[in-house]
């Protein structure tokens, strides 16, 4: 009996929820392969009912992704708590070619789905959204910004299940476009104290609110509470004394924050918010590495990571121990064959949790399908 066969055979006697549970713990690629095996098998792992199981499972193994400028390929690894003396990495190629020769200006992974601004020499920025696992592929509306530019933050609702842009435009207009509903159509929406998000900055979610950083027509610098379902604003202020060098997930369930006296500074302290609505933190020493930061996050013991923003060969993963405050350095391997370096260095862009999901933002004629990609 061959395995088509076999297989066959078996999953027809074994109850669906079963096979669903078990076949929702494969990666991507092998759910594809299975789909071949049978009409019967096609039908049950393109359902609704098993993609939404793959995703809750997909959720619970969070990957690093990383994606390199002028070129389709991400590389990922399993997001560890614990880290041996090599990081190895995996290459995979999406042909989604349109955006091949762009320069990604942000880059925002959510639930599997991947929010771009591309950038060419002679259009207008385009706002991009992309599934590597399904190789759909969603160009957003233009904005008309007056030439002042705006800035997009790309976020879940946890509450209605929707995807939603945020746009933040410089002229003091706020819109939000949601995904899912039928044609794409950006909304205005209030903000009672008008701000200006720091540039180069993506945010961070954390619970269906989104937080960023940014200055008020003050020039006071504020942390930016949005949340999501509601789409309402509120905020954190910060002491003046302080440089706020990047947001943290701390724990999945917390903000952090890793601030400095001084942005030229390598002694920081990583301030963690325990109460939301006193405005209490928590402060930990840090010491800041010298080659900068590109990513940081936190294991579940509190124990911070983070890949240095500028990537040379080799290059590192580092982490450090709040209790012994050791740094060690894991190297990641697999992307030095792959990517071409130029004087020694690159562009790259990076998410901390990026999970595969198999579904597609919604149908709809002229839009960009496809199957699993080898």
């Amino acid at each position: 009996m061959d395995r088509h066969k076999f297989f066959r055979h078996n999953t027809e006697k074994l109850p669906i929820d079963l096979i669903i549970e078990v076949l929702s713990r494969l990666p991507a690629k092998s759910v594809a392969i299975c789909r071949c095996v049978s009409k019967h098998c096609d039908s049950l792992l393109a359902s609704q009912v098993f993609k939404e199981s793959f995703l809750t499972s997909s959720l619970s193994r969070p990957l690093l992704l990383f994606k390199f400028d002028r070129m389709w390929q991400f590389f990922s690894t399993p997001k560890r708590q614990n880290f041996c003396d090599n990081l190895n990495v995996v290459a995979t190629k999406y042909h989604m070619g349109s955006y091949r020769n762009f320069d990604i200006r942000s880059f925002q992974s959510v639930h599997g789905f991947i929010y771009m601004r591309c950038l060419s020499k002679v259009d207008e920025p385009s706002q991009v959204i992309c599934n590597p696992c399904t190789r759909q592929q969603i160009t957003l509306p233009r904005l008309e910004t007056r030439n002042l530019g705006s800035q997009s933050f790309f976020a879940y609702d946890p509450i209605q299940k929707q995807f939603k842009v945020l746009c933040t435009m410089y002229d003091r207009k706020y819109k939000v476009l949601t995904l899912g509903t039928g044609e794409l159509l950006w909304r205005e929406i209030e903000c009672s104290f008008p701000h200006h998000p720091e540039s180069g900055r993506n945010g961070i979610r954390i619970k269906g609110v989104l937080y960023y950083i940014a200055y008020t027509s003050c020039g006071d610098s504020q942390i930016v509470c949005f949340d999501v379902s509601s789409e309402k604003f509120s905020f954190i202020n910060i002491e003046m004394d302080r440089y706020v060098l990047e947001l943290i997930n701390y724990k999945d369930e917390k903000l952090g924050v890793l601030v400095c006296y001084s942005n030229c500074g390598f002694h920081a302290e990583v301030w963690v918010l325990d109460d939301t609505n006193e405005v209490k933190w928590s402060k930990h020493m840090f010491v800041m590495p010298m080659d900068g930061v590109k990513s940081m996050w936190t294991t579940e013991r509190g124990d911070i990571v983070w890949v240095s923003s500028r990537w040379t060969h080799p290059s590192y993963i580092s982490y450090c121990s709040m209790g012994s405050k050791r740094v060690r350095r894991v190297e990641i391997k697999g992307v030095e064959d792959t990517v071409s370096m130029r004087q020694d260095r690159c562009e790259f862009h990076t998410s901390t949790n990026h999970v595969e999901n198999l579904m597609f933002l919604y149908k709809k004629p002229g839009l960009i399908h496809g199957t699993i990609s080898n």
